[in-house]
């Protein structure tokens, strides 16, 4: 399936160049498609009485390629699922096309214990039927983030420039009448996911304190 992971000097880089190239190859043959450098127009909406059977094959092999090495297609893709259309596919690939080498890298903690720290979001109303679009992430960061005041603890977790090593994105199951109430039934799938990975590092001897989860 073409993973690549690379050891390099800041850590471990894990990416899917090679997949992504016969991915291409496939569906842009003669490449005509003009790279993008974003895999969704903001303003996208689906249409649930429109399914396109022709983008069933591509976001497949997408689908693949968000779950195993690029994250950052994720959010896309799953909320493509719903009501696939070649279009928004289309879109997908060039981005892919502009992105083909890219990977994430995963930073050695040296002398440090890795502290858990989490991301949760969702956006309501997303189909205009009530279903929101939630998703989190887990990532590590070091015990320096408790000495850091509170206002700047989310630059500082994202400026150590460490990949999410766990994320989930896709159409809630329960519709929702307020942002807040999107908000928070994605804060508690977040959660949850906190509680056992906390038991994980604990178990691998790495004693947890306070938990971050920024929403």
């Amino acid at each position: 399936l073409g993973m690549a992971i690379n050891e390099v000097n800041l850590g471990t880089v894990v990416s899917q160049p090679f997949y992504s190239r016969k991915l291409l190859q496939k569906h842009d043959p003669q490449d005509l498609l003009k790279p993008k450098h974003f895999p969704m127009n903001g303003n996208y909406k689906i249409d649930l009485d429109k399914k396109d059977e022709k983008a069933l094959e591509v976001l497949g092999a997408l689908s693949h390629l968000s779950r195993y090495g690029r994250w950052d297609l994720l959010f896309a893709v799953n909320y493509l699922g719903s009501a696939p259309n070649f279009e928004a596919c289309d879109v997908i690939l060039r981005y892919l096309k502009y992105t083909l080498d890219s990977g994430f890298i995963f930073k050695k903690l040296i002398g440090e214990v890795p502290v858990l720290a989490a991301f949760s979001g969702a956006e309501f109303n997303r189909d205009n039927l009530g279903r929101s679009v939630g998703g989190h992430r887990l990532r590590l960061t070091t015990q320096g983030i408790y000495d850091v005041p509170e206002n700047k603890k989310y630059e500082y977790v994202l400026s150590q420039g460490n990949s999410d090593f766990y994320l989930k994105s896709k159409r809630q199951s329960i519709a929702t009448d307020s942002a807040p109430f999107a908000e928070f039934l994605q804060f508690h799938q977040c959660y949850k996911d906190v509680i056992w990975m906390r038991n994980v590092l604990e178990f691998l001897g790495f004693k947890q304190k306070t938990t971050l989860i920024f929403t």
